[in-house]
Protein backbone atom coordinates (compact mmCIF):
# COMPACT_ATOMS: atom_id res chain seq x y z
CA UNK A 1 0.00 0.00 0.00
CA UNK A 2 1.18 3.53 -0.82
CA UNK A 3 -1.36 5.47 1.21
CA UNK A 4 1.34 7.07 3.38
CA UNK A 5 2.49 9.00 0.31
CA UNK A 6 -0.29 11.55 0.17
CA UNK A 7 -1.18 13.57 -2.93
CA UNK A 8 -1.51 16.61 -0.69
CA UNK A 9 2.35 16.71 -0.24
CA UNK A 10 3.32 18.91 -2.62
CA UNK A 11 31.88 23.39 -33.40
CA UNK A 12 34.48 23.17 -31.25
CA UNK A 13 37.01 25.12 -33.29
CA UNK A 14 39.53 27.53 -31.86
CA UNK A 15 37.93 30.59 -33.42
CA UNK A 16 34.41 30.04 -32.06
CA UNK A 17 32.91 33.05 -30.29
CA UNK A 18 30.55 33.29 -27.34
CA UNK A 19 27.75 35.82 -27.74
CA UNK A 20 26.90 36.56 -24.14
CA UNK A 21 27.88 40.20 -23.80
CA UNK A 22 24.47 41.07 -22.38
CA UNK A 23 24.98 38.92 -19.26
CA UNK A 24 26.03 40.17 -15.84
CA UNK A 25 29.00 38.93 -13.80
CA UNK A 26 27.01 38.55 -10.59
CA UNK A 27 23.54 37.16 -11.03
CA UNK A 28 20.94 35.33 -8.99
CA UNK A 29 18.76 33.06 -11.09
CA UNK A 30 17.44 30.29 -8.90
CA UNK A 31 14.11 30.88 -7.16
CA UNK A 32 13.41 28.68 -4.13
CA UNK A 33 9.72 28.65 -5.04
CA UNK A 34 10.59 27.18 -8.46
CA UNK A 35 12.59 24.39 -6.82
CA UNK A 36 9.81 23.69 -4.31
CA UNK A 37 7.24 23.51 -7.09
CA UNK A 38 9.45 21.11 -9.05
CA UNK A 39 9.82 18.94 -5.94
CA UNK A 40 6.04 18.87 -5.50
CA UNK A 41 5.60 17.83 -9.13
CA UNK A 42 8.03 14.96 -8.66
CA UNK A 43 6.29 13.87 -5.45
CA UNK A 44 2.97 13.69 -7.32
CA UNK A 45 4.64 11.64 -10.07
CA UNK A 46 6.15 9.31 -7.47
CA UNK A 47 2.72 8.54 -6.04
CA UNK A 48 1.35 7.94 -9.54
CA UNK A 49 4.27 5.66 -10.39
CA UNK A 50 3.84 3.65 -7.20
CA UNK A 51 0.21 3.02 -8.09
CA UNK A 52 1.31 2.13 -11.61
CA UNK A 53 3.74 -0.46 -10.20
CA UNK A 54 0.97 -1.82 -7.97
CA UNK A 55 -1.28 -2.26 -11.02
CA UNK A 56 1.58 -3.84 -12.96
CA UNK A 57 2.00 -6.51 -10.28
CA UNK A 58 -1.71 -7.15 -9.72
CA UNK A 59 -2.62 -7.20 -13.45
CA UNK A 60 0.56 -8.80 -14.78
CA UNK A 61 1.38 -5.93 -17.17
CA UNK A 62 4.89 -4.62 -17.85
CA UNK A 63 6.21 -1.12 -17.18
CA UNK A 64 7.49 0.56 -20.34
CA UNK A 65 10.66 2.65 -20.15
CA UNK A 66 12.30 4.79 -22.83
CA UNK A 67 14.95 2.98 -24.81
CA UNK A 68 18.61 3.42 -23.99
CA UNK A 69 20.43 5.79 -26.36
CA UNK A 70 22.94 4.65 -28.98
CA UNK A 71 25.31 6.76 -31.03
CA UNK A 72 23.38 5.94 -34.21
CA UNK A 73 20.15 7.28 -32.66
CA UNK A 74 21.71 10.62 -31.63
CA UNK A 75 22.47 13.85 -33.42
CA UNK A 76 23.79 17.32 -32.62
CA UNK A 77 21.01 19.88 -32.29
CA UNK A 78 21.46 23.39 -30.88
CA UNK A 79 25.08 22.48 -30.20
CA UNK A 80 24.37 19.52 -27.90
CA UNK A 81 23.93 15.77 -28.23
CA UNK A 82 20.27 14.77 -28.50
CA UNK A 83 18.16 11.72 -29.35
CA UNK A 84 16.77 11.68 -32.87
CA UNK A 85 13.76 9.74 -31.57
CA UNK A 86 12.78 10.87 -28.05
CA UNK A 87 10.09 8.19 -27.81
CA UNK A 88 9.52 6.87 -24.30
CA UNK A 89 8.69 3.41 -25.61
CA UNK A 90 11.44 0.84 -25.58
CA UNK A 91 12.47 -1.40 -22.70
CA UNK A 92 10.06 -3.08 -20.31
CA UNK A 93 10.16 -4.21 -16.70
CA UNK A 94 7.97 -7.25 -16.22
CA UNK A 95 6.19 -8.18 -12.97
CA UNK A 96 8.40 -11.28 -12.72
CA UNK A 97 11.34 -8.93 -12.05
CA UNK A 98 10.32 -8.92 -8.41
CA UNK A 99 13.56 -7.74 -6.82
CA UNK A 100 13.91 -4.87 -9.31
CA UNK A 101 10.37 -3.66 -8.64
CA UNK A 102 10.77 -4.03 -4.88
CA UNK A 103 13.95 -1.97 -4.93
CA UNK A 104 12.26 0.59 -7.16
CA UNK A 105 9.44 1.00 -4.62
CA UNK A 106 11.93 1.35 -1.75
CA UNK A 107 13.99 3.97 -3.61
CA UNK A 108 10.88 5.89 -4.65
CA UNK A 109 9.76 6.03 -1.01
CA UNK A 110 13.21 7.27 0.00
CA UNK A 111 13.21 9.97 -2.69
CA UNK A 112 9.73 11.09 -1.63
CA UNK A 113 10.96 11.44 1.95
CA UNK A 114 14.06 13.39 0.85
CA UNK A 115 11.91 15.86 -1.05
CA UNK A 116 9.36 16.14 1.75
CA UNK A 117 12.01 16.85 4.38
CA UNK A 118 14.36 18.93 2.24
CA UNK A 119 17.24 16.51 2.80
CA UNK A 120 19.53 14.78 0.30
CA UNK A 121 21.81 11.78 -0.14
CA UNK A 122 24.40 10.50 -2.58
CA UNK A 123 23.83 7.62 -4.98
CA UNK A 124 26.26 5.58 -2.90
CA UNK A 125 24.29 6.27 0.28
CA UNK A 126 21.13 5.19 -1.55
CA UNK A 127 22.79 1.83 -2.19
CA UNK A 128 23.68 1.37 1.49
CA UNK A 129 20.17 2.35 2.59
CA UNK A 130 18.78 -0.62 0.66
CA UNK A 131 21.71 -3.00 0.85
CA UNK A 132 19.66 -6.18 1.34
CA UNK A 133 17.64 -5.67 -1.86
CA UNK A 134 20.30 -3.87 -3.85
CA UNK A 135 23.17 -6.31 -3.30
CA UNK A 136 25.45 -4.36 -5.69
CA UNK A 137 25.92 -0.63 -6.39
CA UNK A 138 25.54 -1.26 -10.14
CA UNK A 139 22.08 -2.76 -9.64
CA UNK A 140 21.02 0.21 -7.49
CA UNK A 141 22.23 2.72 -10.07
CA UNK A 142 20.47 0.83 -12.88
CA UNK A 143 17.18 0.94 -10.96
CA UNK A 144 17.74 4.63 -10.25
CA UNK A 145 18.21 5.18 -14.01
CA UNK A 146 14.87 3.45 -14.59
CA UNK A 147 13.25 5.74 -12.02
CA UNK A 148 14.63 8.91 -13.64
CA UNK A 149 13.26 7.71 -16.99
CA UNK A 150 9.83 6.86 -15.58
CA UNK A 151 9.55 10.11 -13.62
CA UNK A 152 11.16 12.15 -16.42
CA UNK A 153 13.29 13.85 -13.77
CA UNK A 154 17.02 14.26 -13.17
CA UNK A 155 18.63 12.67 -10.11
CA UNK A 156 19.72 16.06 -8.74
CA UNK A 157 16.10 17.24 -8.96
CA UNK A 158 15.25 14.35 -6.66
CA UNK A 159 17.93 15.38 -4.11
CA UNK A 160 20.08 12.39 -5.04
CA UNK A 161 23.62 13.41 -5.98
CA UNK A 162 26.76 11.88 -7.39
CA UNK A 163 29.81 12.35 -5.24
CA UNK A 164 31.43 15.64 -6.25
CA UNK A 165 35.14 15.46 -7.08
CA UNK A 166 35.67 18.79 -8.83
CA UNK A 167 37.90 21.62 -7.58
CA UNK A 168 37.73 25.38 -8.23
CA UNK A 169 40.34 28.08 -7.68
CA UNK A 170 40.28 31.77 -8.49
CA UNK A 171 38.17 34.92 -8.18
CA UNK A 172 34.69 33.45 -7.91
CA UNK A 173 32.23 33.56 -4.99
CA UNK A 174 29.20 31.27 -4.80
CA UNK A 175 26.19 32.04 -2.62
CA UNK A 176 24.04 29.09 -1.53
CA UNK A 177 20.33 29.08 -0.74
CA UNK A 178 21.04 28.73 2.99
CA UNK A 179 23.03 32.00 2.94
CA UNK A 180 26.44 30.32 3.00
CA UNK A 181 29.11 31.80 0.72
CA UNK A 182 31.98 29.90 -0.90
CA UNK A 183 34.99 32.04 -1.78
CA UNK A 184 37.07 30.07 -4.29
CA UNK A 185 40.15 32.25 -3.66
CA UNK A 186 40.73 31.08 -0.09
CA UNK A 187 41.96 27.46 -0.36
CA UNK A 188 45.45 27.24 -1.82
CA UNK A 189 44.85 23.88 -3.49
CA UNK A 190 41.30 24.54 -4.65
CA UNK A 191 37.78 24.59 -3.23
CA UNK A 192 35.52 21.55 -3.71
CA UNK A 193 32.60 21.97 -6.10
CA UNK A 194 29.34 21.95 -4.06
CA UNK A 195 27.55 18.60 -4.06
CA UNK A 196 24.19 20.27 -4.64
CA UNK A 197 24.86 22.84 -7.38
CA UNK A 198 21.12 23.63 -7.54
CA UNK A 199 21.59 25.33 -4.14
CA UNK A 200 23.85 27.95 -5.78
CA UNK A 201 21.61 31.00 -6.13
CA UNK A 202 24.23 33.63 -6.91
CA UNK A 203 27.54 33.57 -8.70
CA UNK A 204 30.09 36.40 -8.63
CA UNK A 205 32.90 35.93 -11.13
CA UNK A 206 35.36 38.76 -11.78
CA UNK A 207 37.81 36.78 -13.96
CA UNK A 208 37.99 37.28 -17.71
CA UNK A 209 37.84 33.56 -18.49
CA UNK A 210 37.38 30.07 -17.04
CA UNK A 211 39.98 27.38 -17.74
CA UNK A 212 38.97 23.73 -17.29
CA UNK A 213 41.93 21.36 -17.04
CA UNK A 214 41.55 17.64 -17.43
CA UNK A 215 43.61 16.40 -14.51
CA UNK A 216 44.17 17.16 -10.86
CA UNK A 217 47.96 16.95 -11.36
CA UNK A 218 47.93 19.77 -13.91
CA UNK A 219 45.54 21.80 -11.74
CA UNK A 220 47.93 21.57 -8.77
CA UNK A 221 51.02 22.22 -10.88
CA UNK A 222 49.50 25.40 -12.31
CA UNK A 223 48.72 26.58 -8.78
CA UNK A 224 52.27 25.72 -7.67
CA UNK A 225 53.64 27.71 -10.63
CA UNK A 226 51.73 30.78 -9.46
CA UNK A 227 49.35 31.04 -12.38
CA UNK A 228 47.22 33.63 -10.56
CA UNK A 229 50.29 35.83 -10.00
CA UNK A 230 51.25 35.57 -13.65
CA UNK A 231 47.69 36.29 -14.81
CA UNK A 232 46.07 38.40 -12.04
CA UNK A 233 42.27 38.64 -12.15
CA UNK A 234 42.33 36.73 -15.42
CA UNK A 235 41.04 33.23 -14.82
CA UNK A 236 39.14 30.78 -12.69
CA UNK A 237 40.67 27.30 -12.74
CA UNK A 238 38.48 24.18 -12.58
CA UNK A 239 39.16 20.45 -12.75
CA UNK A 240 36.95 17.37 -12.39
CA UNK A 241 40.02 15.15 -11.93
CA UNK A 242 39.46 13.26 -15.17
CA UNK A 243 36.07 12.23 -16.51
CA UNK A 244 33.69 14.96 -15.29
CA UNK A 245 31.20 14.36 -12.49
CA UNK A 246 27.67 15.76 -12.67
CA UNK A 247 28.21 18.49 -10.06
CA UNK A 248 31.19 19.97 -11.93
CA UNK A 249 29.26 19.89 -15.20
CA UNK A 250 26.24 21.54 -13.59
CA UNK A 251 28.44 24.30 -12.16
CA UNK A 252 30.10 24.95 -15.54
CA UNK A 253 26.66 25.13 -17.12
CA UNK A 254 25.63 27.74 -14.54
CA UNK A 255 28.80 29.73 -15.19
CA UNK A 256 28.08 29.59 -18.92
CA UNK A 257 24.45 30.68 -18.46
CA UNK A 258 25.02 33.32 -15.80
CA UNK A 259 28.35 34.90 -16.73
CA UNK A 260 29.93 36.48 -19.79
CA UNK A 261 33.29 34.82 -19.05
CA UNK A 262 34.24 32.40 -21.87
CA UNK A 263 35.10 28.81 -20.91
CA UNK A 264 38.16 27.03 -22.31
CA UNK A 265 39.44 23.46 -22.03
CA UNK A 266 43.02 22.20 -21.63
CA UNK A 267 43.14 18.44 -22.20
CA UNK A 268 45.71 15.78 -23.01
CA UNK A 269 46.36 15.14 -26.71
CA UNK A 270 44.94 11.63 -26.61
CA UNK A 271 41.54 9.97 -27.23
CA UNK A 272 40.59 10.18 -23.55
CA UNK A 273 41.34 13.89 -23.29
CA UNK A 274 39.44 14.73 -26.48
CA UNK A 275 36.48 12.63 -25.34
CA UNK A 276 36.38 14.41 -21.97
CA UNK A 277 36.27 17.77 -23.77
CA UNK A 278 33.39 16.50 -25.92
CA UNK A 279 31.48 15.38 -22.80
CA UNK A 280 31.77 18.90 -21.37
CA UNK A 281 30.82 20.59 -24.63
CA UNK A 282 28.24 18.29 -26.24
CA UNK A 283 27.19 15.95 -23.42
CA UNK A 284 27.57 12.21 -22.87
CA UNK A 285 25.67 9.34 -24.44
CA UNK A 286 24.77 7.89 -21.02
CA UNK A 287 23.11 11.16 -19.94
CA UNK A 288 21.72 12.26 -23.29
CA UNK A 289 18.32 13.00 -21.73
CA UNK A 290 19.93 15.46 -19.28
CA UNK A 291 22.10 17.37 -21.77
CA UNK A 292 20.17 20.63 -21.57
CA UNK A 293 21.21 20.93 -17.92
CA UNK A 294 24.79 19.71 -18.42
CA UNK A 295 26.29 20.46 -21.83
CA UNK A 296 28.22 23.70 -22.44
CA UNK A 297 28.18 24.16 -26.25
CA UNK A 298 30.08 27.47 -26.02
CA UNK A 299 33.11 25.77 -24.44
CA UNK A 300 36.27 25.93 -26.57
CA UNK A 301 39.21 23.56 -26.78
CA UNK A 302 42.55 25.41 -26.67
CA UNK A 303 44.93 22.45 -26.35
CA UNK A 304 46.82 20.30 -26.00
CA UNK A 305 46.23 19.51 -29.69
CA UNK A 306 47.63 16.45 -31.47
CA UNK A 307 49.00 18.98 -33.98
CA UNK A 308 51.08 20.45 -31.10
CA UNK A 309 53.02 17.18 -30.85
CA UNK A 310 54.85 17.83 -34.13
CA UNK A 311 54.68 21.62 -33.93
CA UNK A 312 56.40 21.77 -30.53
CA UNK A 313 58.50 18.63 -30.95
CA UNK A 314 56.90 16.95 -27.95
CA UNK A 315 58.00 13.51 -26.87
CA UNK A 316 54.90 11.36 -27.36
CA UNK A 317 53.96 7.84 -26.36
CA UNK A 318 52.67 5.26 -28.89
CA UNK A 319 48.92 4.75 -28.84
CA UNK A 320 47.71 1.36 -27.69
CA UNK A 321 45.40 -0.77 -29.80
CA UNK A 322 42.35 0.07 -27.68
CA UNK A 323 43.13 3.78 -28.03
CA UNK A 324 43.33 3.48 -31.82
CA UNK A 325 40.01 1.63 -31.70
CA UNK A 326 38.52 4.44 -29.59
CA UNK A 327 39.61 6.98 -32.23
CA UNK A 328 37.80 4.95 -34.92
CA UNK A 329 34.66 4.98 -32.77
CA UNK A 330 34.90 8.71 -32.03
CA UNK A 331 35.32 9.63 -35.69
CA UNK A 332 31.83 8.22 -36.34
CA UNK A 333 30.10 10.21 -33.57
CA UNK A 334 27.67 13.04 -34.43
CA UNK A 335 29.87 15.80 -32.99
CA UNK A 336 33.04 14.77 -34.85
CA UNK A 337 33.52 17.40 -37.52
CA UNK A 338 35.66 20.45 -38.23
CA UNK A 339 38.55 21.01 -35.85
CA UNK A 340 37.82 17.96 -33.68
CA UNK A 341 37.72 15.70 -36.72
CA UNK A 342 41.00 17.07 -38.10
CA UNK A 343 42.79 16.59 -34.80
CA UNK A 344 41.43 13.05 -34.35
CA UNK A 345 42.51 12.08 -37.86
CA UNK A 346 45.97 13.49 -37.20
CA UNK A 347 46.14 11.64 -33.89
CA UNK A 348 45.34 8.40 -35.72
CA UNK A 349 47.97 9.17 -38.33
CA UNK A 350 50.66 9.97 -35.75
CA UNK A 351 49.64 6.95 -33.62
CA UNK A 352 51.22 8.94 -30.78
CA UNK A 353 49.73 10.72 -27.77
CA UNK A 354 51.08 13.42 -25.46
CA UNK A 355 50.10 14.65 -22.02
CA UNK A 356 49.86 18.31 -21.00
CA UNK A 357 52.83 17.67 -18.69
CA UNK A 358 55.05 17.05 -21.74
CA UNK A 359 55.14 20.84 -22.17
CA UNK A 360 57.29 21.01 -19.04
CA UNK A 361 60.03 19.11 -20.90
CA UNK A 362 60.55 22.19 -23.06
CA UNK A 363 61.03 24.46 -20.04
CA UNK A 364 59.79 24.41 -16.46
CA UNK A 365 57.68 27.54 -17.01
CA UNK A 366 56.82 26.98 -20.68
CA UNK A 367 53.16 26.10 -20.06
CA UNK A 368 52.41 29.35 -18.22
CA UNK A 369 54.79 31.94 -19.71
CA UNK A 370 54.53 30.77 -23.32
CA UNK A 371 51.81 28.24 -24.11
CA UNK A 372 48.90 29.52 -22.00
CA UNK A 373 49.91 33.15 -22.35
CA UNK A 374 49.67 32.87 -26.13
CA UNK A 375 46.38 30.97 -25.93
CA UNK A 376 44.83 33.48 -23.53
CA UNK A 377 45.86 36.46 -25.65
CA UNK A 378 44.34 34.95 -28.77
CA UNK A 379 41.15 33.87 -26.99
CA UNK A 380 40.59 37.16 -25.20
CA UNK A 381 41.39 39.12 -28.34
CA UNK A 382 38.54 37.28 -30.08
CA UNK A 383 36.31 38.36 -27.19
CA UNK A 384 37.64 41.96 -27.32
CA UNK A 385 39.12 41.65 -23.81
CA UNK A 386 42.69 42.74 -23.11
CA UNK A 387 45.07 40.62 -21.04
Amino acid sequence: SFEHLSHSERDSGYGETKGTADKEDALSHTDDSDISERHRQIQVRIVELLHQIERSVSEGTALTIRRKPRWDTCTIANGILQMTDPSHEGRTIKPVNTRRLQLMVKILATIYQLLATGTSCTKRELYYLHLELAQTPAFTYAVLDDITALLDADTWEMNVFNTSKGLIAGPMVLTLSDGQTIDCRINRWGTPVPLDVSSVIELQLTAKLVLVVEKDTVFKRLLEDGIFDKFPDTLVLITAKGYPDVSTRLLLKKISDWSKAPIYALMDADPHGIEIFCVYKFGSLAMVHQQRSLAVPSMRWIGLFPSDIELLGLQGVPLRDRELKRIEQMIKRPYTEGHIQRELLLLRQLATKAEIESLYNIASDFITTVYLKGKFKECLKSCSVSL
